[in-house]
């Protein structure tokens, strides 16, 4: 919105769309912005952007046409020797196909480079061949031709070693500062909504939940005896933190404090967690803290934090609940054996949180079953195949008496259990799951929300046809030819439409009632109650909360309901015969007779898709802190280990999610992924198992 009033943020935000556009990607900006903002609310982003707050959008000007000098020094040295390269082969006669593997050769690598194309700097197996192994003419030429290219292959020889030496010094900071400048231009704008967030956050007296870490650990990293903490020191002696392996680095440094004093009175402390179930790095989670207990994880030598530290120490009693209750025999013995060996697999100073893995069990509790189904497919293919075997094996399940309330689909994404709980309810398996709970997925709910859409705005022609497929649907119409509806619609227009099927409809008088009692009328009117309906009175419910809160118009709701539409879901009661589906995350405490893991196959990605950076460079002094994506190509930088530590942390990561799927049946485990390949060494999940 202020685009267009602010000169300064317009410039930035539209040099960042052209920006876009020239790397042939979308010109959307949006949800680049989205994303960044998000850095403002996290427990890393907070501590770099705090370093950037002085920073302008004239700095980051500046700061671009410094980096913008930078990488052109760095290309116009390779260019100038690649294109002496080119004429003393253009002098000499000589052409492409005069040398050895053409394009793919010296011949190309020079061409790419003499062109600014950095992405060929790394000679490939063609150039390397010719450099040390002499194969620098092309297999079929003349020997004069021969004779042409070995007298100057002594002079290209030394522009090639020229053009690495220029490597080896550079190119590690050039493609640092490739991706800083990625994004500088979503660097630039954070302040900027910072500054907006923080109006926000002021003109609605509200702060954000994350805000409360930080504030915290203001004081208790500075502070002895935290005043914030005296009442509750002398009100509570024992304190136990659950789920600790999903506890980030604040959260428990600001508990660090209450254990202390609990320690110190002599009274008992209880930290619980499983490191093989920490599957919420995304949200902060950190679980090398638990890992090297009773060690305070990233103390960054802070005193107060270490004499806390010494007082863990102290105390600290480790105790390992070794049987397993839930699962049959072969379950857990599947499992023990899975996880023992790919442990194997992690980083070193990952594999001590797969240490003493095993569980025993009731070795009476026999007649557990796993089955593991390797499926050669292509995409589409894949999912198809999936949703078949899934089908086929509840209608197996309900054959050797099992109910559908037993079965449980778990699935990585929430756009899979989409799928499968589509598909399955086509073929007339009932199920519940977050998706066909969403009160959005209501015919009724979306038509009642349609007719409102139509109240605020009776010009919008797809709400138009919204309303026209569900009275279509509904039987309310005679004809089903929705092209034909719509010339009709258009002759007579919507309200006169509208009044020809439901007399009762009077859009002025609708349009003025108050939001609550209108959606009653539309239920009244469209007879939409004559049967119970659960989605319709929770919508209500959604209705009557909202307004209770706020004194709102229509337009107020439905811009309420557009954003949260995809959250809000129907309560149902245990006890209801139908299959679960949910995500891994989501089953994680739970367990079911029966667990069912389709469509696991995908590829092993980073979890983190950016990352904060110290830099020290004396060209950007005043740019103490950036972000960069978590690319491959960190590996080329002095930020290595970065990228090397996040790769460890992802695999370790699906480790874990795939120990949380794998150990909530109790009787029996189905899993169905892609067809294994020892050439995807741990790229895949599939080459997991």
């Amino acid at each position: 919105n202020k685009t267009g009033s602010d000169e300064l943020l317009t410039k930035v935000l539209v040099e960042f769309t052209e920006s876009k556009t020239d790397d042939e990607k979308s010109w959307h900006i949006e949800s680049d912005l989205l994303l960044f903002a998000k850095n403002l609310l996290t427990e890393d982003g907070y501590v770099h952007i705090g370093k950037l707050k002085d920073l302008t959008l004239n700095d980051f000007f500046k700061i671009k046409s410094s980096l913008r000098a930078e990488l052109q020094k760095f290309e116009k040295s390779i260019i100038a020797e690649s294109e002496k390269a080119i004429d003393i082969i253009k002098k000499a006669g000589l052409t492409v196909k005069d040398f050895s593997q053409t394009n793919s050769g010296i011949y190309g690598y020079f061409d790419k480079t003499s062109k600014g194309r950095m992405d060929y700097l790394e000679p490939n197996s063609h150039v390397v061949k010719t450099i040390y192994e002499d194969k620098w003419a092309a297999g079929k030429t003349s020997k004069e031709t021969i004779t042409q290219v070995d007298s100057i292959k002594a002079e290209l020889s030394d522009l090639f070693f020229a053009i690495q030496k220029i490597k080896e010094k550079g190119y590690s900071n050039y493609t640092l500062l490739q991706l800083i400048n990625r994004n500088i231009y979503s660097l630039a704008v954070l302040n900027e909504i910072e500054k907006l967030l923080n109006e926000y956050k002021s003109e609605n007296n509200i702060i954000h939940i994350s805000e409360f870490n930080k504030m915290i650990a203001k004081i208790v990293l500075n502070e002895p005896i935290p005043f914030i903490y005296e009442r509750l020191g002398e009100r509570y002696n024992n304190y136990l933190i659950d789920e600790f392996q999903d506890t980030s680095v604040l959260q428990f440094q600001n508990l660090l404090p209450l254990i202390d004093n609990a320690l110190a009175s002599g009274n008992f402390t209880m930290l619980v967690g499983d490191g093989k179930q920490a599957i919420y790095r995304f949200r902060g989670g950190e679980v090398e803290q638990f890992a090297q207990l009773p060690k305070v994880f990233a103390h960054n030598d802070n005193k107060l934090v270490l004499e806390r530290e010494a007082a863990l120490e102290r105390s600290f009693n480790p105790q390992f609940l070794k049987n397993n209750f839930r699962s049959k025999r072969e379950i857990i013995e599947f499992n023990n054996s899975f996880f023992k060996s790919i442990a194997l697999k992690l980083n070193e100073k990952y594999q001590s949180i797969y240490h003493d893995l095993e569980q025993g069990f009731n070795p009476e509790n026999t007649g557990g079953f796993v089955h593991i189904e390797f499926t050669d497919k292509n995409k589409e293919d894949f999912q198809l195949h999936n949703k078949q075997k899934t089908l086929e094996t509840i209608h197996q399940l309900l054959t050797e008496n099992y109910s559908l309330k037993d079965i449980a689909v778990l699935v990585r994404k929430n756009s899979d259990g989409s799928e499968i709980a589509n598909y399955l309810t086509e073929h007339g398996i009932d199920v519940i799951s977050s998706d066909s709970l969403l009160l959005n997925k209501s015919q009724e709910v979306h038509f009642i929300h349609s007719i409102l859409s139509y109240l605020s705005n009776n010009e919008n022609d797809i709400v138009h046809v919204e309303i026209l497929e569900y009275l279509i649907h509904k039987n309310y119409l005679s004809t089903k030819n929705i092209s034909e509806l719509i010339i009709e619609k258009n002759k007579i227009g919507m309200n006169r439409f509208l009044i020809s099927i439901v007399p009762e409809f009077n859009y002025t008088k609708l349009s003025k009632i108050p939001v609550y009692e209108l959606c009653e009328e539309i239920i009244r009117i469209f007879k939409l109650n004559q049967t119970p309906n659960a989605y319709i009175q929770f919508y209500l419910d959604e209705v009557l909360n909202f307004s209770i809160k706020k004194n709102i118009n229509i337009n107020d709701f439905i811009e309420h309901w557009n954003d949260k539409k995809d959250k809000i879901s129907l309560i149902v009661p245990d006890g209801i015969n139908a299959v679960r589906i949910m995500t891994i995350h989501r089953s994680k405490g739970l367990e079911f007779p029966v667990v069912i893991l389709p469509f696991l196959e995908s590829k092993i990605e980073n979890g983190k898709k950016h990352t904060w950076i110290n830099i020290d460079n004396g060209n950007f002094s005043n740019l103490p802190s950036v972000i960069v994506p978590m690319s491959k190509e960190l590996e080329k930088t002095a930020y290595a280990s970065i990228y090397e530590e996040e790769k460890n942390k992802s695999l370790l990561d699906y480790f874990n999610v795939l120990y949380v799927a794998l150990t909530r049946p109790e009787e029996r485990l189905y899993i169905f992924t892609g067809k294994y390949s020892e050439s995807a060494n741990l790229t895949t999940v599939s080459s997991i198992f």
